[in-house]
């Protein structure tokens, strides 16, 4: 998963993906899920069963609110895996999860995940700036699904 394309349009991957970072990630998501701190999922090319991203939730069980975060492997850009799986990550929150309000955000130099966040029927909230893995302040887009 060392590709900087991907890391480069994420808060949260650093680039470079150093040998077993992947399986450290992976390893941890059932204690956090355990604890419902998070629920990640594996985004799956449906018809040939190929990993193509990662989704989930960031949840605070204090306020029962989340956050969605994402990402997609390059040769899977543009095929709509992404917005698929908010859709039903999102429906999960407020059904299973009984969230009262999920939110997300995306780097304004990746419009593409504008598209798929305002497909999701997202409300526009506000800009802020956050600083990436990579180290550098970057513009973000923030929006709230009620």
């Amino acid at each position: 998963m060392s590709d900087r394309d991907v890391a480069h349009r994420t808060l949260l991957i650093p680039h470079p993906y150093e040998d077993g970072m992947a399986e450290a990630w992976i390893a941890k998501h059932t204690g956090d899920f355990g604890d419902r701190r998070t629920a990640t999922f594996a985004m799956v090319e449906r018809d040939r069963n190929h990993l193509c991203g990662a989704i989930g939730l960031g949840i605070d069980r204090d306020h029962n609110i989340a956050e969605l975060g994402y990402w997609v492997g390059k040769p899977f850009w543009g095929n709509g895996y992404c917005t698929e799986a908010a859709k039903e990550v999102i429906r999960h929150g407020f059904t299973s999860l009984k969230l009262h309000r999920i939110h997300a955000a995306h780097f304004v130099r990746n419009p593409a995940s504008g598209a798929s966040c305002k497909s999701w029927e997202c409300k526009p909230r506000a800009a802020s700036d956050s600083t990436p893995q990579s180290g550098a302040s970057m513009r973000m887009s923030c929006y709230t699904v009620c």
